[in-house]
């Protein structure tokens, strides 16, 4: 079952849209994924629903992921400074496929990267609202189990829990969530900052959007992975993204994306890229490594100017001194 609704600014036609996609999830079955699209001037967003699976398992709402891998905690030595990663449970072959999946939401338009967090993080709560009434609520454990997990954001969404209520006032039965104490205005503010962190940038028909991938957002960051990320549009219109093994893997070893593929920043740039946007400083050994060579070439480059006159004064010392001394 597809709907499609058409989305506008007021608030109005907001209501209308989040009425069709609350009637499009309460006549679905257990057993049926559900696909609405919504799409307008200003952009599309596209979303899907399945079952909860235990968040120990690196298992999409829709699609295929790898009986082989396992989100677990990461210790120090395997992860610097990360609470959690995601491993192999076995040796893996290159090229192995480990996850194939359609984007939980994505919006695709003309507004700011906040905007479109935003759009999503509406759709997440306007999904999680239709459930409200049901017996069974499987999309709103998928948000408590895997979403609200995901790294936390350190971005303002929200400038105030006003802001907060003004937001959910816009979505049909969205204080509900508030007044049964569903979320707190607390929990949808770290939601919004966890959707926004978690962000992966996507480009189609030549407009920029975001996609949101709570499993792919499990991998950690390292310059040299041993897996690699691909996105793409299908027929269907589902954002994928596809992670593969790129170098051979061992069992028990950590699996690593890297964040900004195919850069050539500098170190320092690289550096202020990832923490501007992700909030660490990369510590792989190829990090290290270029900092050290950095940090080398520094010191010996700028010791030059410093060492060639300090050379000659002290050649001069010595010579005066053993003049004094009778020796020349």
């Amino acid at each position: 079952m597809r709907s499609v609704v058409r989305r506008h600014g007021s608030a109005a036609a907001r209501n209308a849209c989040g009425a069709l996609v609350s009637g499009a999830l309460a006549g679905r079955t257990s057993s049926a994924p559900v696909a609405v699209t919504a799409v307008g001037s200003s952009g599309a967003v596209r979303a899907f629903g399945l079952g909860l699976h235990p968040f120990g398992t690196l298992t999409p709402l829709q699609g295929y992921c790898s009986p082989d891998i396992r989100c677990q905690p990461a210790t120090e030595q395997t992860s610097g400074s990360t609470k959690r990663g995601v491993f192999a449970k076995r040796d893996l072959p290159y090229d192995r496929v480990l996850l194939r999946a359609p984007a939980v939401t994505y919006f695709v338009g003309d507004e700011s990267v906040k905007d479109q967090c935003k759009e999503m993080t509406r759709w997440v709560l306007t999904k999680v609202a239709s459930e409200l009434d049901t017996q069974e609520k499987p999309f709103t454990e998928y948000v408590n189990h895997r979403i609200r997990n995901m790294m936390p954001g350190h971005s303002i969404v929200f400038t105030s829990e006003d802001d907060v209520i003004r937001f959910m006032m816009e979505i049909p039965k969205g204080m509900q969530i508030v007044k049964r104490q569903i979320f707190t205005t607390k929990d949808i503010h770290s939601l919004a900052m966890s959707i926004e962190m978690n962000r992966f940038a996507m480009n189609y028909d030549g407009r920029q959007g975001v996609a949101l991938f709570p499993e792919a957002s499990m991998f950690n960051h390292q310059c040299t992975p041993n897996v690699e990320l691909t996105f793409h549009m299908n027929m269907n219109m589902e954002y994928v993204v596809e992670a593969r093994v790129c170098q051979p893997v061992v069992k028990g070893d950590q699996l690593f994306v890297n964040y900004i593929p195919g850069n050539d920043l500098p170190i320092t740039r690289l550096g202020m890229a990832l923490r501007d946007r992700w909030g660490f400083e990369c510590a792989c050994a190829e990090c290290k490594s270029r900092i050290m060579c950095a940090t080398l070439f520094l010191f010996f480059f700028g010791m030059l100017p410093i060492m060639g006159p300090l050379w000659v004064w002290t050649m001069n010392r010595q010579k005066s001194a053993q003049k004094r001394a009778g020796f020349l």
